[in-house]
């Protein structure tokens, strides 16, 4: 679990780094960011099981915003994990791609950025 936490921390760098380029800043502009970062790994079951209704069961993630500044989910062939598009209103299916990551930007990284 520690090689996993490891790899994916370092890929969180790589990412942020892009992001700084695609927002003028230098590459290295996020680096003191991520020295020493709160990150956890957890296990999140987004799905809800077949015919359960959502008044029926407390299983599954409830809607919400990443707090963080980047996230990463690792996906597998199940499945569940909804984006909400605000243009639309309405909720989006990702579509479950094994062994594929999803890369959120929450909350955090809107707030250093001014929401750029």
């Amino acid at each position: 679990m520690y090689n996993y936490y490891a790899c994916v921390t370092e890929l969180a760098k790589y990412i942020g780094r892009h992001l700084a380029v695609g927002l003028d800043l230098a590459d290295n502009f996020f680096d003191p960011f991520f020295q020493n970062q709160l990150a956890h790994v957890k296990l999140a079951h987004y799905y809800r099981p077949e015919g359960e209704r959502e008044e029926d069961t407390n299983i599954g993630v409830s809607p919400h915003t990443d707090w963080g500044a980047i996230t990463i989910l690792l996906q597998d062939s199940v499945g569940g994990l909804e984006v909400f598009d605000q243009s639309r209103d309405e909720w989006i299916q990702v579509m479950p791609i094994p062994d594929a990551f999803v890369v959120n930007l929450g909350d955090l990284l809107a707030r250093w950025t001014n929401d750029r």
